[in-house]
């Protein structure tokens, strides 16, 4: 079977587009879903191509520039409407040209880039009302019924794709019956759920075959995506990974295949202008297990990464007790991501973080000791829908002591409610009355969401929270201190 596989990028991409400023794909890593299935789907024998977002050809509607932002980065809902509009009336020109030739699309989503995936397959069922549209990703596995009752999608994808979507090509193609492909959802009759596919086990996903990067376009990323382990053996309420309580690591043996295919193929995607230069480790928790963790940072350091540099995810917990900072202080590691998210013990209760306070103190002494805090990045979120003004300026003072003190770089992002966490599947006991079609449109983007979401703030009190995030980051630009302070754009 003929197949193309296709997504699109995040909000970013718009609010660029709008402010008519420069984009450049060079700010994403390429999107590892769409490759891997590629690999799977050409092992098999069948002729696949990725239509990756960096080489999409787009034409865009008349819209005004001149969005009105409210605080902060927060937008109108006027100019919310503008946007929306923006989204809508973009033409995927690329897509709908070469769409036609091929027997299945496959689209991949996560709640960020929704919007566009959404308009990408309106247009493709408007212009091949015949195409069979295949739909897989965060955002579908936990937007399903919303999707398949609302949307001109065929099927559903649920949780991870590698071998549902070769099972139900091959129900496609008639040779085996739709039901029973575990793992997809779709119409027939009213909407139906086939049974649930269970997780590939750690020896399933080492055997998998190798992502198909050289199909990754030329000159147009720095970053490239590795992934050694799927899921988190935790359950941070905000969080909206697939795979809670879950976690699998792919074997030494085939990571090394991984990282050597990296290797091998930078010379291929370099140009004069671009040449790769960042692996980017897209694991959820990279650390996990730090003995196991250990041997890959060991096996990575006997192999080398060529002239390419690290950003990986890793939990505060492993960090402290095992070597896993002082090898990556040996690699050459630009960004570990450890995420604290609250700034009290009180509210990483609340999130079930599983971490004190002396544990991010005692994490800022060691990367102070190893020389590694400029790479340390330390992630926080404000306006939980608990959280008080008090609450939030003790998490905004603690990025800001991190920073001065420890030269640490932290991001102080504002709470996003995102389907498949816990948060959204309690919002009720908080008055949130966001359903799942908030997500079709930017309405995560406009200050009014930021006052529904962070219930537990006046007014007044939000206003001087943004204010507060403006002063510190103007300290931290002025004097040159630390690793940097941000309210972070929504991604």
């Amino acid at each position: 079977m003929k197949i193309l596989l296709t997504s699109f990028y995040d909000s970013k991409f718009f609010l660029k587009v709008i402010r008519g400023e420069r984009f450049r794909a060079g700010e994403y890593c390429p999107q590892l879903a769409l490759y891997q299935l590629a690999g799977v789907l050409r092992e098999e024998g069948h002729d696949v191509s990725v239509l990756d977002p960096a080489v999409q050809e787009l034409s865009f509607p008349e819209i005004r520039q001149d969005l009105e932002k409210t605080e902060g980065r927060f937008y109108t809902e006027e100019s919310i409407s503008r946007i929306n509009a923006l989204v809508e009336g973009t033409r995927y020109v690329t897509l709908l040209n070469r769409v036609g030739g091929f027997d299945m699309v496959g689209f991949s989503a996560n709640s960020f880039n929704w919007v566009a995936v959404l308009q990408q397959i309106r247009q493709v069922k408007e212009a091949f009302p015949d195409m069979p549209v295949v739909l897989g990703g965060v955002h579908p596995t936990f937007a399903l019924n919303h999707l398949l009752a609302r949307e001109p999608v065929d099927f559903v994808v649920r949780g991870e794709g590698e071998k549902t979507l070769l099972e139900l090509v091959r129900a496609v193609e008639g040779k085996i019956p739709l039901v029973s492909v575990r793992g997809i959802s779709y119409r027939k009759n009213g909407i139906r759920h086939n049974e649930d596919r269970p997780l590939m086990d750690e020896n399933a996903l080492s055997a998998l075959p190798l992502p198909a990067i050289d199909l990754i376009p030329k000159g147009k990323y720095l970053w490239l995506p590795l992934e050694t382990s799927r899921g988190c053996l935790h359950t941070c309420r905000f969080c909206s990974i697939l795979y809670h309580n879950k976690w699998r690591g792919i074997s030494p043996d085939a990571f090394q295949k991984r990282l050597i295919q990296i290797n091998e193929h930078v010379d291929h995607l370099a140009t004069d202008e671009l040449m790769p230069g960042l692996v980017y480790v897209v694991d959820d928790t990279f650390s996990t297990h730090p003995v196991r963790c250990t041997s890959v940072l060991r096996r990575m350091k006997e192999i080398g990464i060529r002239e390419l540099s690290l950003r990986v995810e890793a939990r505060i917990a492993d960090l402290i007790d095992s070597p896993i900072l002082d090898l990556l202080a040996e690699l050459p590691t630009q960004i570990v991501q450890a995420s604290v998210d609250a700034g009290s013990d009180e509210g990483l209760r609340r999130i079930r973080k599983k971490i004190r306070m002396r544990d991010v103190m005692t994490l800022a002494r060691k990367a102070e000791k190893t020389e590694t805090a400029g790479k340390l990045n330390i992630p926080f979120i404000i306006g939980y829908p608990w959280d008080g003004y008090d609450e939030c300026m003790r998490t905004v003072q603690l990025a800001y002591e991190l920073t001065v003190r420890y030269g640490l770089s932290c991001n102080l992002n504002w709470f996003l409610l995102m389907p498949g966490s816990d948060i959204w599947e309690h919002r009720a006991d908080y008055a949130l009355d966001f359903q799942e079609d908030f997500f079709d449109g930017f309405g995560i983007r406009s200050y009014e969401t930021l006052r529904r979401v962070s219930r537990g703030l006046k007014e007044p009190e939000r206003l001087r929270i943004i204010k507060a995030l403006e002063f510190y980051q103007s300290v931290i630009l002025t004097t040159g201190i630390g690793g940097g302070i941000k309210d972070s754009e929504l991604y």
